[in-house]
């Protein structure tokens, strides 16, 4: 794809419904004062019978305007006032004057509003609107913004659809300089990369080079995080690097996505970069698994990371203007002549109107935790993330006139990244305390996301884990921690339907108690008590941070084992249809869920079946949420007495208690 070709305009502009506007709406909204802020109230110039011929008409905003104000409202004045003999209405034609002023009063407004936002570093207000029916009755919340440039700007928050213009590279440099989150020291000395790219001292040139870090002085660099789609024509190999592991290309002839990247480095004041496909050989195992656990260092230690969010394959441009995502565009007038437009739409963060193919790939929900500030060119407009400063492009600090400043300049600062970010990343923890919480969202949000190479679930997370193992000093244990929360750990279910669901894989990369090894979206359980027969005897893994780690671990808990649960009619699919439910009274609640297909459960024509098999149902601990609940594993007997998991239970604390102590091996 060329490079001047948006991915969010090829993928979307098809599908995507273009905001709303028609004859009705058209009419300028008169704003009675030009510098009186807030504006809480702008009055619509329709009257109540206007609206109702715009909303018939199809018009979607009086519609929604029509709808709270209640469509038996005009009907109901008729019926007061005229059918009902009103005592006020002394005639006929006074009744009827009544209801001809009833329905030419305006009571429609867009009432704006600020409202706080406690989640950033520093106050910061939020900025919604409603359309209001006059009638007491509130329509949904909507966000409310305009665009740079418009003649708004001075009473909303603006978006900026430009990425790459001289007004973005100048916000990006004030985020650079302004960020105290990062240090480029780091103990004996800055850590570098094994190869760099030097795109060079002239900024017109067409050719870079990738040498040795240890062959040159890098001050910093810059790291890429992009979504590789198709087979790249252009990459590291061992046959176009040299004796000393260098090798040198244009820059015409790379994907699009490196080419943007190179202009923003370039004009940013940056020389160096690192982007993967370029830096690591791509032929050569043995290189790719020593940069493959360099991961960490790598995006931690990077300057920025620059982030292709838009894009699904490194042959897309990044750098496009935005399309107009919003769903109602309002025009205004001031006093003195100038119009502009409030844009509305009710989008959410967790579920924006565009995808950004990055945010569904795994390895760069790593690349995003390991990074200290990230630049990404999202959806909407270019976004900037570190541990103290979250903003956006777009104008967001405001002149304030009232007493309700949320700046210490007095201006009033706005806020719109929560609504412009569809991605959640936790703070990375750094105790023992915040591990397990920040571990299970980690888990939770990573095992949903895509890997071109199945075996590299590990991998692909393998960066964060070392860090986290560098911060807390807890041991790793391929996907879990060997530590007090480990109960709780290994209380992870597949989420999927079954008839959904991934058959094992046929080289086992993990002991089948790490979810790692699975294919399949998990949810991991919280138990704040153990069962009290419950002790973890041994637990030991080698290997977790690249593809591949074997272990095992040694329970010793209340069990029972044989083809008590698989009886003839017991097993019915559950109300959230990843589980399977027990129908029988002496199963007491039984609750099972498998962790792949065809291994414990299968299919006949749509209805679940149990396999005739012996397993061992053995307790783990008990739910917080009900205390006669218990919750387990379900083991299936190998050879040399050891067991490999294969689902995952809940059961009554009534009928666990009869069960017998057992002691047993998962690998």
């Amino acid at each position: 794809m060329e490079s001047g070709k948006s991915s969010v305009e090829t993928r979307e502009s098809a599908g995507r419904l273009l905001p709303h506007s028609c004859v009705h709406c058209r009419t300028p909204l008169r704003i009675s004062s030009s510098r009186s802020r807030p504006i809480p109230r702008i009055l619509f110039p329709q009257t109540s019978r206007q609206a109702r011929e715009a909303y018939l008409d199809g018009c979607t905003i009086f519609k929604e305007l029509i709808e709270n104000y209640s469509r038996q409202r005009i009907w109901q004045l008729i019926k007061k006032h005229y059918l009902d003999r009103c005592d006020h209405c002394r005639s006929v034609r006074q009744r009827f004057e009544h209801v001809l002023r009833s329905l030419s009063r305006k009571p429609f407004t867009l009432t704006l509003e600020a409202c706080p936002d406690a989640r950033g570093p520093e106050p910061a207000l939020l900025s919604f609107a409603y359309l209001d029916s006059g009638n007491g009755v509130q329509g949904r919340r909507l966000n409310a913004y305009t665009y740079t440039g418009d003649n708004v700007e001075w009473m909303l928050p603006s978006i900026d659809l430009e990425v790459h213009s001289s007004q973005t590279i100048l916000n990006v440099k004030q985020w650079l300089s302004n960020c105290t989150c990062v240090s480029s020291k780091n103990g004996d000395g800055p850590f570098r990369p094994t190869r760099i790219i030097d795109l060079g001292g002239e900024p017109s040139s067409d050719g870079f080079a990738v040498k040795k870090s240890e062959e040159t002085s890098v001050p910093a660099y810059v790291c890429l995080s992009y979504c590789w789609g198709d087979r790249q024509s252009l990459y590291c190999s061992s046959r176009n690097i040299d004796s000393s592991g260098a090798w040198n290309g244009h820059i015409s002839s790379l994907p699009a996505a490196f080419q943007d990247t190179f202009s923003i480095a370039r004009e940013l004041g940056f020389r160096y970069l690192w982007i993967d496909s370029l830096c690591i050989v791509q032929d050569d195992n043995d290189d790719m698994k020593r940069e493959i656990l360099q991961m960490p260092l790598i995006y931690k230690n990077a300057e920025l990371t620059i982030c292709a969010s838009s894009t699904e394959s490194c042959r897309e441009g990044f750098l496009q203007s935005r399309p107009d995502y919003s769903e109602y565009q309002i025009p205004v007038k001031f006093p003195d002549g100038r119009g502009g437009t409030v844009y509305l739409d009710s989008h959410k963060c967790w579920l924006p109107p565009a995808t950004e193919p990055l945010g569904t790939r795994a390895w760069a929900y790593q690349e995003r935790l390991l990074s200290p500030r990230l630049l990404e060119y999202g959806w909407r407009t270019v976004r900037w993330s570190c541990s103290c400063c979250t903003s956006y492009g777009g104008h967001q600090r405001l002149p304030s006139l009232n007493k309700d400043s949320t700046a210490q300049d007095g201006s009033l600062n706005y806020n719109l990244f929560p609504t412009l970010n569809p991605l959640s990343v936790p703070t990375f923890p750094r105790s023992r305390e915040e591990l397990f919480q920040s571990w299970k969202f980690i888990v939770e949000e990573y095992s949903t996301l895509k890997l071109t190479f199945a075996d590299d679930r590990l991998a692909a997370i393998g960066g964060v884990a070392q860090e986290l193992r560098r911060l807390t000093g807890i041991p790793y244990l391929a996907g879990l921690w060997n530590y007090e929360t480990l109960p709780s750990l290994l209380q992870w279910r597949v989420i999927a339907p079954p008839s959904e669901m991934h058959t094992r894989p046929r080289i086992d990369r993990t002991p089948s108690w790490s979810w790692a090894g699975l294919d399949n979206a998990v949810s991991i359980h919280c138990s704040e008590e153990a069962i009290p027969q419950f002790r973890i005897l041994t637990a030991s893994a080698v290997g977790g941070f690249g593809k591949t780690a074997h272990g095992s671990i040694t329970i010793h808990s209340l069990a029972r084992s044989g083809r008590w649960w698989c009886e003839a009619g017991d097993l019915r699919m559950g109300t959230v249809k990843s589980n399977m439910r027990s129908t029988k009274e002496s199963m007491d609640g039984l609750v099972v869920w498998p962790d792949c297909a065809d291994e414990i459960v299968t299919f006949v024509n749509g209805a679940v079946v149990a396999l005739q098999i012996d397993l061992t149902f053995i307790a783990v601990g008990i739910a917080n949420w009900d205390r006669n609940r218990v919750r387990g594993l379900i083991l299936q007997k190998g050879c040399s007495d050891v067991h490999t998991r294969v689902g995952f239970f809940h059961a009554s604390l009534s009928s666990v208690r009869s069960w017998q102590a057992f002691t047993v091996e998962i690998v």
